[in-house]
């Protein structure tokens, strides 16, 4: 369940193996359409894409302007063919050995240049990429900074023309590190990243709330690409797939990619949605679908094959699909980085799929705001008070809190503003909540939760609205669920 795995396994229909470069994976979607179509190609995280022209930025088709042109051969051409025996031989043959993953992925462009020339230069289709390959860094799988820049780049080569073409856009969202609101708007959070926090069941409920928001923002830029299409012309006729490659698990004190028992439900699982060329209506389909099916439905969809044996069936060959009943599996792997292989994890999705969307909260609301985390904050104590004005529910009280970044709060000093009031209440009683005001209104609530870092702690997740760029007044009070009284806290700042 990891990117360098499970991104070529979307690609080229197979199991995983090898290393997520187009010498380990000569045979994809990229070297089946290029004797048709023409390329864009924008990935991530792999190098895939086996055309000398994979660099630079993407490029319209030669027919943006509308003017015509044949498009090309079918769609498995002779010379997509000898591509894919360059592929093998320079595998095979020439590629220098024992390097390991990082070393195949960082020195891929050079060693892969001059191979493919010859096949590249005389292919009909034209690959175009965004040079953006970076190898996990920490937590940070790739900058988050640059991914809209990306979409502009791709939008901008997607242009009207009679010639066919394959777009190809691998966007590190809603991936970690998750500091982006619905509309895309950067954010910060207190003290330095450590990376996701699932330890105890809130900050693991906060946690996914923040996966949810930069789900919302990956929607819009699905949107944007579905605008352009529409705007170009091209959406009717156009097959538009839109999948990720591996799930998350927010299960309080489990890993959040590595599998177990425990998170097998929220990691195995993916979202594939398919709009077929001149299909209207939407349906939904709970076909027992694997992610090595993506490239056979793609090719079953256009009216073609694979080309090559492939380790998955179409979504329209339902006696395959019946005949695999509910036997699914995973490849799992320790973790990203030291990316060991443990085996193979098989289980049955009719014993699976129910707890997928058991329990779960509802993602961020539309139209930001405090409505954006009415799900986060359902069924907590003091969910009713969200929206008061603070004059009129905090009585007087003695209590301390420490705050982290409370000068930040009261008065930022930079564009991306905290979006996390953190802090503890040493002397609090157990089982009481906390409340926080900004700006006199009352904002989100927390409950206080100790772990090894420290006890009655507390963090409340604030919507895009709540802290103005200059000068915030922040308030916080606690809770008593129990008689319903509502003391303020006096605050002091820290680190």
């Amino acid at each position: 369940p990891f990117t360098q795995s499970a991104v070529p396994a979307l690609l080229d229909g197979l199991d995983p193996h090898g290393d997520p470069v187009w010498t380990d994976h000569p045979d994809n979607l990229f070297s089946l359409l290029a004797g048709s179509h023409h390329l864009v190609v924008s990935e991530s995280l792999t190098k895939l894409c086996g055309f000398e022209a994979c660099s630079g930025d993407p490029q319209p088709p030669p027919d943006a302007t509308g003017d015509g042109g044949d498009g090309g051969g079918g769609p498995r051409t002779e010379w997509a063919a000898l591509l894919g025996d360059v592929g093998r031989l320079w595998r095979d043959r020439v590629a220098p050995g024992g390097g390991g993953p990082s070393a195949a992925f960082d020195d891929f462009a050079e060693e892969l240049a001059d191979p493919a020339a010859a096949a590249a230069a005389a292919a009909n289709g034209e690959v175009t990429e965004i040079p953006e390959s970076q190898a996990l860094d920490g937590f940070f799988a790739s900058s988050l900074a640059t991914q809209p820049k990306r979409l502009t780049a791709f939008l901008d080569a997607l242009r009207p023309t009679d010639d066919p073409f394959f777009a190809f856009l691998h966007l590190v969202l809603p991936h970690q590190p998750w500091f982006s609101r619905e509309d895309g708007t950067r954010y910060r959070t207190p003290g330095e990243y450590e990376g996701p926090d699932v330890d105890t069941p809130w900050r693991a409920r906060v946690t996914r709330q923040r996966h949810l928001l930069q789900a919302s923002y990956a929607d819009r830029l699905v949107g944007a690409v579905l605008d352009r299409l529409r705007a170009s012309g091209e959406y009717e006729d156009t097959l538009v797939v839109v999948v990720s490659d591996h799930g998350a698990s927010f299960v309080p004190g489990e890993s959040i990619r590595s599998l177990d028992d425990d998170n097998l439900d929220e990691i195995a699982y993916a979202p594939l949605l398919i709009k077929a060329p001149g299909q209207a209506q939407g349906a939904v389909d709970e076909a027992n679908l694997l992610s090595v099916d993506v490239v056979p439905t793609v090719a079953d969809l256009l009216g073609t094959e694979p080309g090559w044996e492939v380790d998955g069936v179409s979504a329209r060959d339902r006696d395959a699909i019946a005949a695999r009943r509910g036997r699914k599996y995973v490849y799992s792997y320790t973790d990203a980085f030291s990316y060991e292989f443990l085996g193979i994890e098989r289980f049955d999705d009719d014993d699976t799929w129910a707890a997928v969307l058991a329990g779960r909260f509802p993602p961020a609301g539309p139209g930001g705001g405090a409505g954006a985390l009415a799900g986060l904050y359902a069924r907590r104590p003091g969910a009713a008070l969200i929206g008061r004005t603070a004059d009129d529910v905090f009585g007087p009280g003695d209590t301390d809190a420490l705050v982290r970044e409370l000068d930040e709060l009261e008065s930022p000093t930079t564009d991306e503003l905290l979006a996390e009031v953190i802090g503890v209440v040493p002397a609090a009683p157990g089982g009481t909540e906390v409340l926080v005001a900004v700006n006199g209104t009352i904002v989100g609530t927390s409950p206080l939760f100790d772990d090894a870092r420290a006890r009655r702690q507390f963090v409340v997740l604030l919507p895009d609205d709540a802290l103005r760029p200059t000068r915030n007044e922040v308030r916080i009070a606690l809770l008593d669920p129990g008689s319903g009284a509502v003391t303020e806290l006096d605050l002091a700042g820290t680190d």
